[in-house]
C-alpha cells in the first residue's frame, strides 16, 4: 500500500504523464462522464489540469499517516495524522506559505488475490 503511494508521488516528481495516466485514466474519465463533460473544451479543461498538477514545484509531505479502512473494508487509503491535515489524504504538497494541493486516492481489490486498483 505504502509503495503505491511513493510510485505515484515518484512519477509525479519524474513527471512521468504516461505513468500516471496508466493508474488515473480510467478514473479521470468515468469522473468527467458523470459530470457530463462530454465536449473538446471539457477534455482540455481536464488535460490542462494534468498539466499543472505534474509541473507543480511543491514537494509532497508524504509523512504522518495511517491506514484507514472504508466501505466495510472494501477500500484502504492512506491519511493523515497530523494536527493540520487530519484525514486528508496523504499524498499532499505544500509549499513554504502554507498552500497546499491534495490528492484524493483509494484503492480497492476487485477481486480477492487481485493487485490494488485506483477506485472509481
Amino acid at each position: 500500500m505504502e509503495d503505491f503511494y511513493k510510485n505515484i508521488i515518484q512519477d509525479y516528481e519524474n513527471q512521468n504523464v504516461n505513468a500516471l495516466a496508466s493508474k488515473y485514466y480510467k478514473r479521470q474519465f468515468e469522473v468527467a462522464q458523470t459530470n457530463y463533460q462530454t465536449k473538446i473544451y471539457d477534455s482540455q479543461i481536464v488535460a490542462d489540469a494534468w498539466v499543472k498538477n505534474v509541473n507543480d514545484s511543491k514537494p509532497f509531505i508524504f509523512n504522518q499517516y495511517m491506514l484507514r479502512f472504508f466501505g466495510n473494508g472494501k477500500m484502504v487509503a492512506l491519511v493523515k495524522t497530523d494536527k493540520y491535515y487530519i484525514n486528508y489524504s496523504s499524498l499532499i504538497r505544500e509549499d513554504n506559505k502554507g498552500n497546499y494541493s491534495c490528492y484524493d486516492l483509494m484503492l480497492h481489490r476487485p477481486k480477492p488475490g487481485a493487485p490494488l486498483e485506483v477506485i472509481r
